[in-house]
């Protein structure tokens, strides 16, 4: 048996070539968290920041989120994916996700909330 080591140049050479096909179109999906990330401290009113933050979390994060997990997988499946039929199979899901992440918030008010008192 022969014994063999790790290399952390070449894992990471090898991961990055078999991630190297979805990489940029990634950063392109998260391009409008980026945005939101540099623009909201920029904001002087305190409700406009937060609404700003409402969609981001609401409507943005969904929409992106799913759209990068089905680009991904449809690319690592070698099945292929473009990023306009991403963006619309995560589209067709937008309002399960939204709800489920306003859900998600309720429930984690409550606990919290329970926990406090």
């Amino acid at each position: 048996m022969s014994k063999s080591t790790i290399s952390a140049r070449r894992l990471l050479i090898d991961a990055f070539t078999y991630a190297k096909p979805v990489y940029f179109p990634m950063l392109a999906f998260f391009a409008p968290t980026l945005l939101m990330t540099l623009i909201l401290p920029t904001i002087a009113s305190p409700s406009a920041s937060f609404l700003m933050q409402l969609i981001d979390v609401i409507l943005v994060t969904p929409l992106i989120t799913g759209a990068s997990i089905f680009y991904a997988h449809q690319n690592l499946t070698h099945r292929g994916a473009t990023v306009p039929e991403s963006l619309q199979a995560a589209a067709e899901k937008t309002f399960q996700l939204s709800l489920l992440i306003v859900l998600l918030f309720v429930f984690l008010a409550f606990t919290t909330r329970s926990k406090l008192d």
